[in-house]
């Protein structure tokens, strides 16, 4: 789980594609090789799907299809906001960040339990 403050972009679907982005480098990074992405910007998704789709976001869905590429087994699909209320949290939190830091958590902080605790599928 992680949260970057972005510094101002010129539209919502790049600050959706920069988020994409830097989940894609931290997978790498980490050398993960079997991920799933989900966003609420159904855009985004279709001008990964369809190149020629979004021109004026080409350089990042290049980008973002380089990245995927070095990732084994992915998928990027569409997860509608009210579906994962954990991370529109996290994105939440991210904007309250007063610079560009970014932040990882290798354990669950405690402000974001009673939001994985209401996503669990009933058993």
């Amino acid at each position: 789980m992680g949260a970057r403050s972005l510094s101002r972009l010129r539209s919502p679907i790049e600050a959706e594609a920069e988020a994409l982005r830097w989940a894609l480098l931290n997978m790498v990074r980490f050398n993960y090789r079997r991920v799933i992405f989900e966003s609420d910007c159904k855009e985004l998704i279709q001008a990964i799907q369809e190149e020629s789709y979004r021109p004026s976001i080409c350089t990042y869905t290049a980008d973002i299809l380089r990245k995927l590429d070095k990732i084994g087994d992915h998928r990027v699909v569409f997860k509608s906001r009210q579906g994962n209320e954990v991370a529109d949290r996290v994105a939440k939190e991210a904007s309250n960040f007063e610079s560009n830091s970014s932040v990882l958590f290798s354990t669950m902080p405690s402000w974001i339990q009673t939001y994985v605790e209401a996503d669990k599928p009933m058993v």
